[in-house]
């Protein structure tokens, strides 16, 4: 929720004042972690998201293959298997090899090569569980790389830009995708009037779609002075719940409802954002 319980709305009259330049209260980028030619895009423009989903994919068809060879070969128990299956005979040579030592049968050295042989064959078997490690390790690696030629959503959110097309390059740091969060919007609002001595960080503030009845509440997130402020004037920073989170932001039309006196200031260029409040 946008608004901190127990916080009461002001008493505004019917005043209404435009609400200029909305955004989403939340932009995120996707970054190429890696240089290549995009070669799909897995959604559109316009599209919604969840986090982590996957927006573009890069050429990959080298670290594809060097993943799926480590998948088999990670898989595989085919050398374990043969290594454990000698052992087993190994084994039963050297079990064998003791008995008719013992009687006689045979003389040391031939005693000696049975169990050099076991020895040999169990250190087969202690590398063959080594190697299974390794094809771990090298599979863990593999998707690793392969992953890096994905860029994948950081927010749940809606897809604002994806920068390049199918068959253009990037390069390793480039943003190739924009997702914004629409289910709240935020925005700064330059005003003068009496309300500005009353009005306090974490006040609400009546709001409606432009021309429509029905309202909500915006939030005060941050109060500052405006740049050559002669009469008071402030920047006031609101957030409040987006009505129609799937229609473009920049498309749609809010009004606050503010007392009487109230007015939209004049601002320039080079005033300053209301800083985001800490935490």
């Amino acid at each position: 929720m946008l608004f901190l319980a127990g916080t009461a709305a002001l008493s505004f009259g019917q005043t209404p004042l435009a609400v200029k330049d909305p955004k989403p209260a939340a932009i995120e980028f996707g970054y190429s972690r890696e240089g290549g030619q995009v070669e799909t895009w897995e959604v559109e423009v316009g599209d919604g998201v969840a986090a982590g989903d996957l927006i573009v994919k890069l050429d990959h068809a080298r670290q594809l293959h060097a993943y799926e060879a480590a998948k088999l070969k990670a898989e595989s128990d085919a050398q374990l298997e043969s290594i454990l299956g000698e052992m087993k005979q190994k084994s039963a040579a050297l079990a064998d090899s003791q008995f008719r030592f013992r009687r006689r049968q045979i003389s040391e050295w031939q005693h000696q090569i049975a169990q050099g042989e076991a020895d040999a064959t169990r250190g087969k078997v202690s590398q063959a569980y080594l190697n299974k490690k390794l094809a771990k390790l090298d599979l863990e690696l593999a998707e690793k790389l392969l992953e890096m030629r994905s860029i994948r959503s950081p927010i749940q959110g809606t897809i604002v830009k994806i920068a390049q097309r199918p068959g253009e390059r990037v390069n390793a740091g480039d943003i190739v995708v924009t997702v914004a969060d629409t289910t709240n919007i935020v925005t700064d609002i330059p005003l003068s009037g009496q309300i500005l001595k009353s009005l306090q960080v974490g006040a609400s503030i009546p709001l409606r779609v432009a021309g429509s009845g029905a309202t909500q509440l915006a939030r005060v997130l941050s109060i500052a002075p405006l740049d050559g402020a002669k009469n008071g004037e402030k920047l006031v920073k609101i957030a409040f719940t987006n009505p129609e989170p799937d229609q473009p932001v920049d498309s749609q039309q809010y009004e606050l409802l503010m007392p009487e006196g109230t007015k939209l200031a004049p601002i320039t260029k080079a005033t300053a954002a209301a800083p985001a409040p800490k935490g």
